[in-house]
């Protein structure tokens, strides 16, 4: 099978600066630097994911063969694995969540939040389901229709976050949530726009109407807005408050896709596979070295990318057997 290299090294360098965002990459060496990345770079990769998941979403919405008769769409197999996915994952993470010595909240309530949002990086794949689920009902509505959506989702989405990083929301909105961050960082307000996104890029075939060079500039105009928003956030907030979403990334995040999507380098290496093992297996090693050593916020970064890269490609040809970890 034929993949396109360049976004297969995007979806790498994505996971790799998720990896790097969990550790607290250089938050023990220089802060100000760190919060530029990890409250601004870095959180380019979430969205980006979205992104990819709804451009290919549109397509597996055809029928398989309508003209042999099936006219099941091959998204009925995208759900079904996507569905796989997370409930294995969930219960390979089930000893950090389920036990009541874990730290997390014990109560039944707590538990089922957890366990319909997603524990700790998981929440990205029942994001990706709503917002897949979310996108079939609407499959037949106008690209305006689809484009608005997206657009108030999305500044739904980050108003709340600024919202609540600011101090300007009440406790009320998350009485009933163990974590505030679940209020706007769920499959409506951030995996939604991102994903209905990705859906209009491939609608609209917007990658065939610019040049590389339009979207190399949207991409550098894209880093230096989401730099510009997080040191501003830094100034006002003394860097005492975590940003998931940055309007800003409503720039880059779409043109660092199709830039990538746009260079047809073909291969057969499944490097894209790489990258979703890395994704899933990282926090195992992240929880591991911070209960039996006492790396800080750097080398642990430095640690945990390399075992990670191991136990990821491990994982593939495991998968190669069980086709459900990856």
């Amino acid at each position: 099978m034929q993949r396109n290299i360049a976004l297969d090294g995007l979806k790498i360098t994505l996971a790799l600066m998720v990896v790097a965002l969990h550790c607290g990459f250089l938050t023990d060496l220089a802060p100000h630097a760190s919060y530029l990345l990890i409250h601004g770079l870095f959180r380019a990769a979430v969205p980006v994911f979205f992104i990819i998941n709804g451009y290919f979403f549109w397509q597996a919405l055809a029928p398989r063969n309508p003209d042999a008769g099936n006219a099941t769409p091959a998204c009925c197999d995208w759900f079904y694995r996507i569905v796989l996915l997370y409930a294995f994952w969930m219960l390979f993470y089930a000893v950090f969540w389920l036990p009541a010595d874990t730290g997390v909240p014990s109560d039944g309530w707590t538990r089922l939040v957890v366990l319909l949002f997603g524990y700790y990086h998981l929440w990205y794949l029942p994001a990706t389901i709503g917002a897949a689920a979310l996108t079939w009902l609407i499959r037949h509505r106008s690209t305006g229709v689809m484009a608005t959506l997206t657009l108030l989702t999305l500044l739904t989405g980050t108003a709340l976050q600024y919202a609540f990083s600011y101090h300007l929301a009440g406790p009320q909105l998350t009485g009933l949530l163990p974590d505030k961050t679940m209020v706007y960082r769920n499959f409506l307000l951030f995996g939604l726009p991102y994903f209905l996104c990705g859906v209009l890029l491939q609608r609209c075939q917007l990658g065939n109407r610019l040049s590389h060079v339009t979207l190399g500039r949207l991409v550098l105009l894209g880093i230096g807005l989401v730099l510009l928003e997080s040191y501003v956030n830094y100034q006002l907030t003394g860097g005492k408050e975590g940003f998931d979403m940055l309007l800003s990334l409503a720039v880059l995040c779409p043109a660092l896709f199709l830039l990538a999507n746009g260079y047809l380098l073909r291969g057969s290496a499944p490097l894209g596979r790489l990258a979703a093992a890395l994704y899933f297996i990282h926090p195992l090693f992240i929880h591991l070295l911070h209960r039996y050593t006492e790396l800080r916020a750097t080398p642990l970064t430095l640690a945990v990318i390399p075992v990670s890269l191991v136990a990821a490609l491990l994982l593939l040809q495991l998968n190669q057997r069980l086709r459900l970890l990856v």
